[in-house]
């Protein structure tokens, strides 16, 4: 007999399967609130709020960051 629990544990585990590949892909991240988002040709001009980053394997919170992007 087949129930739906199985179904919903199935899908956990191929999600973490496929979260612990991308998490090997991903060497900084920056996850935040934002407040102003500007762009002039290709420089991006951001203000971050409440977040949190992991740059080089350190971890860092703050409450208000901002940044420049050159794409």
């Amino acid at each position: 007999m087949h129930s739906v629990s199985d179904d919903i544990s199935d899908s956990d585990d191929n999600s973490n399967d496929d979260a612990a590949e991308l998490q090997d892909d991903i060497s900084n991240l920056i996850l935040a609130q934002f407040e102003k988002v500007t762009r002039s040709k290709s420089k991006w001009k951001c203000v971050l709020k409440e977040g949190m980053m992991n740059i080089n394997g350190n971890d860092y919170t703050f409450s208000k960051a901002t940044g420049e992007f050159h794409w």
